[in-house]
């Protein structure tokens, strides 16, 4: 108290409190940046998940990894899906386009596929589909 008495004595400015500071934000370039990274998290995760799956089952000799239906939502596309600089490319937009259908029938139609799912998967499944932004992949009318 002595020293705020002391500064508005000589006529500097109290300290306001925090509700009336302004927020601290990111330049929009740097905020873009950090969202496409959190976007292409989910991706490049579930890209590596397919990629050993896919090679677990083209390279072994499981019976369990043949026909593998996780391989809709955990497609090894997706580790090319996930750089961003692909999504700005024409057959980038459609390989996103792909995924995100391959995503969407697992949602939606995961019941009626001839293999059970564990339910922890699908926290996982809605992020990859989230990551792939399909309501930006959609053509534009003009």
């Amino acid at each position: 108290l002595l020293a705020l008495s002391l500064l508005t004595l000589r006529g500097a400015a109290a300290p306001q409190p925090l509700a009336a500071q302004p927020p601290l934000t990111l330049r929009s370039g740097a905020a873009a940046t950090l969202r496409g990274a959190a976007a292409s998290l989910p991706l490049f995760l579930a890209g590596l998940l397919g990629t050993v799956l896919m090679a677990a089952w083209a390279a072994t000799d499981h019976v369990d990894m043949h026909g593998n239906w996780n391989l809709l939502w955990a497609s090894p596309l997706l580790l090319v899906a996930a750089v961003p600089a692909v999504g700005r490319r024409r057959w980038g937009v459609r390989l996103r386009q792909v995924c995100a259908l391959g995503v969407a029938v697992w949602l939606t139609a995961g019941w009626a596929l001839p293999q059970t799912f564990p339910g922890v998967l699908l926290p996982w499944a809605l992020a990859v589909f989230i990551g792939l932004q399909p309501w930006n992949l959609l053509p534009r009318r003009a």
